[in-house]
C-alpha cells in the first residue's frame, strides 16, 4: 500500500542534492556550525536593516507627509506619502543597492507607498551604502 503512495508522487520528486552535498549539510548542522552562522548572518542583516532605517528615516524627515513604517524586524520597510514625496525618496534612492516595489497608487497613478528591502545589499557594500547615507 504504501510502496503505491511512493509510486504515485515519484515523478513529482527529484533529487537534486548529492550524497555528499547531503553528508556535508549533516555535519554543518550536527556541528552546531549552523548556529553561528545564523548569529553571524543575524548581525549582518540588523546592520543592513539599521543603515535602511536610517536612510528612509533621513529621506523621510524632510518631506512633510513621508511616513517610514517598519516592524521589529525583516528586511522590508514600507514609507508612504504623496506621490511628490515618494518621487523624491525615489530619486535619492537610485544610485543605492537597495530593491524597492510600488505598492499602492492615488486615483491619478501617482505612487503613496514603496516597499524597500536591504535583503539585497551584499555584505561588501555595506560600508558604501553607510557613506552613502551619511551624504543624504
Amino acid at each position: 500500500e504504501m510502496m503505491g503512495e511512493v509510486e504515485r508522487f515519484d515523478d513529482l520528486y527529484d533529487q537534486t542534492a548529492s550524497k555528499t552535498e547531503q553528508l556535508a549539510l549533516c555535519s554543518f548542522i550536527r556541528d552546531d556550525h549552523i548556529y553561528r552562522q545564523i548569529k553571524r548572518l543575524r548581525k549582518v542583516y540588523q546592520l543592513k536593516r539599521g543603515l535602511l532605517k536610517d536612510i528612509l528615516e533621513s529621506l523621510a524627515k524632510d518631506l512633510p507627509d513621508a511616513e517610514v513604517l517598519s516592524g521589529e524586524s525583516g528586511t522590508e520597510m514600507l514609507i508612504r506619502g504623496s506621490g511628490a514625496a515618494l518621487e523624491v525618496v525615489l530619486e535619492k534612492t537610485k544610485g543605492l543597492n537597495v530593491s524597492c516595489k510600488e505598492l499602492s497608487a492615488d486615483d491619478q497613478g501617482k505612487t503613496t507607498a514603496l516597499l524597500f528591502s536591504c535583503g539585497v545589499i551584499e555584505s561588501s557594500a555595506l560600508q558604501e551604502l553607510k557613506e552613502a547615507c551619511d551624504l543624504l
